[in-house]
């Protein structure tokens, strides 16, 4: 055996060892954040309360979003002291006071006195999340994701006349942002998201018109994903064939990429196998429908699911609670009802 051959044994098994590793770490956080989410969905506060706990206390780094969520639940448990220690971690990760006090389902709860000590230390507790974050690049990022989002909305507006030109534009303007992003991630070794980044802010970027109007702290839906990673998704959906799957599951195992939105970017690939699917959506919805046997379309969904669980998502019967959630949310939201802990 040559010598190159064993550095590259030794290579290889140390990338797989890491890799192994992290899935582990990215499994357990999420079967604990769905098992928390499915209790509050159920509306066993208590349970939530519990499971949310063992998620942030268990786990170094935490989205904010969790954060937020678990400080809504302690109040619904009237849990006092997880309160404080939720309310905390919300600070830590980079929610705002005002965040919170615009909530719907919080103003009136952060007047109890047992918060007035994490109140008079916001500043310091706001300062761990401001030394964490990468600002240069979180500008570097910003920057490519508001040319990159501004000609998807011109394409997007097209009409009959200027769909071609608009379509060949920003084809062109997605693949310098995708040539930019990939060389952001050859220098670190991933793609950047919240835990380099940080979370979104109202005046971090544009959003596109339809997050605009939906996600709204003052009515207890502050947006805290960063969206960069929808570059991605354009990339897939013009024909793009590198394959960035395999580096968006290394950011996933960093805890840079949710799983959610890794499996949202994958299942827009082009070429993609049958048994590659996270959702039974698109193509992989055609694929389904196509299958006539029943056994072949139990296997296609095992697939999934097995798929599914190994980047920490819901089995598909799950996900359907959790879209339910989702549409209830729209419709509440529509009715101006905003006392409903917002799902992200």
């Amino acid at each position: 055996m040559t010598q190159d051959l064993k550095k590259y044994i030794i290579l290889l098994f140390l990338a797989l060892k890491f890799q192994y590793a992290n899935t582990q770490d990215i499994s357990a956080y999420f079967n604990l954040k769905d098992s928390a989410e499915i209790a509050l969905i159920k509306g066993d506060y208590k349970l939530s309360n519990q499971r949310y706990y063992e998620l942030i206390s268990n786990n170094k780094f935490v989205f904010a979003s969790d954060c937020y969520n678990a400080f809504q639940v302690s109040l619904l448990a009237n849990d006092s002291i997880n309160g404080v220690y939720f309310i905390s971690k919300c600070f830590e990760q980079g929610i705002s006071l005002k965040t919170i006090e615009q909530s719907p389902l919080i103003s009136d709860s952060i007047s109890l006195s047992y918060f007035n000590h994490v109140f008079k230390n916001y500043d310091s507790l706001r300062n761990i999340y401001l030394q964490k974050i990468n600002w240069k690049l979180r500008d570097r990022i910003i920057k490519i994701y508001e040319k990159e989002q501004f000609y998807n909305e011109k394409f997007d507006q097209s009409n009959f006349f200027n769909f071609i030109p608009n379509r060949i534009v920003y084809k062109k303007v997605n693949k310098i942002a995708i040539d930019s992003l990939l060389g952001i991630i050859e220098e670190i070794g991933f793609f950047p998201g919240e835990k380099e980044i940080g979370i979104i802010q109202p005046s971090m970027y544009k959003f596109d018109s339809l997050t605009e109007k939906y996600y709204d702290p003052i009515k207890g839906r502050p947006y805290l994903n960063t969206h960069e990673y929808l570059m991605f998704a354009h990339y897939y959906q013009f024909g793009g064939r590198k394959d960035i799957d395999s580096l968006l599951l290394k950011s996933l195992y960093c805890f840079q990429l949710k799983p959610r939105d890794f499996a949202f970017v994958s299942d827009f690939k082009k070429m993609k196998k049958k048994n590659e699917y996270y959702s039974l959506k698109r193509k992989a919805l055609k694929s389904y429908n196509k299958l006539e046997e029943p056994i072949k379309r139990e296997v296609f969904i095992q697939n999934i699911n097995k798929n599914r669980s190994k980047i920490g998502l819901y089995p598909l019967e799950i996900e359907k609670l959790y879209k339910k959630r989702i549409q209830d949310q729209r419709e509440q939201y529509l009715l101006n009802n905003f006392n409903l802990i917002f799902i992200e």
